[in-house]
């Protein structure tokens, strides 16, 4: 899917420059093979509890979790968006550091959401979306950091043009429910969105009901069907001259 725009993270505790910078692999040979061979070979087989167990013994640490996901350049975490595996995002987020579980959904600006939105398309396309699974996936992603994910997503939304805008607007609805699910479990980070964005809204409003009295006001002055009005308006002004 083309875009004419691509996220980048402004985050002051996560920069750029770090998030994109691969940190030096710490994995022993063993580990390696385990997360270059078994891992793939196990997941191809559908063998879930198996690849659980594996990353439970041999990357027993937050730490750990996150050179194994860095390594294989998060491919068993795309493997579990590509098969709507919930269970296996959420096993691999909760294993990882912090500053892992943000960088699943934003390292190489957001290349995970953005392979998301792809595979979402290619489901819509093929009549096999589901809308459920859909939304607890991006409820997922935007449980961390939720402002900066949110932020991220609508500029990915924003980028997609041409015949895709059907898909943004399914995600759009998905991306609503998953802020309101977020909502009623008393997330703190959604709770100050939702006040931003009523605030916004309400600016908005107020600033398009002005642009739309002015128009109103300037038509009237405009209109040549109410000379008696713009005479008043002139007289008025005259008066205000003369004083």
């Amino acid at each position: 899917m083309k875009r004419k725009y691509s996220s980048s993270d402004s985050d002051n505790n996560y920069p750029a420059s770090n998030i994109k910078k691969r940190r030096e692999c710490s994995l022993s040979e063993g580990q390696k093979r385990i997360a270059e061979v078994v891992i793939p070979e196990l997941l191809a087989e559908g063998s879930i509890h198996h690849v659980k167990s594996g990353v439970d013994i041999l990357f027993n640490t937050p730490k750990k979790v996150d050179h194994l996901l860095g390594y294989t350049n998060y491919k068993p975490f795309l493997w579990a968006i590509e098969h709507d595996n919930l269970e296996l995002m959420e096993y691999f987020i909760n294993r990882a550091t912090e500053r892992g579980k943000f960088l699943l959904v934003c390292h190489n600006n957001y290349e995970v959401i953005e392979q998301f939105i792809d595979l979402i398309a290619e489901k819509i396309n093929k009549g096999y979306y589901r809308r459920e699974i859909t939304t607890d996936i991006l409820k997922l992603f935007i449980s961390i950091k939720p402002l900066q994910t949110i932020e991220a997503i609508e500029h990915i939304f924003e980028s997609i043009g041409g015949e895709t805008q059907k898909v943004v607007r399914i995600l759009k609805i998905n991306l609503q429910d998953a802020i309101d699910k977020l909502a009623k479990e008393d997330n703190k980070d959604i709770k100050e969105y939702l006040e931003e964005k009523k605030g916004e809204d309400k600016s908005t409003l107020e600033s398009d009901r002005q642009s739309t009295s002015e128009r109103k006001f300037t038509a009237k002055l405009n209109s040549s069907d109410d000379k008696s009005f713009c005479s008043q308006i002139k007289q008025n002004v005259s008066f205000v001259i003369q004083l």
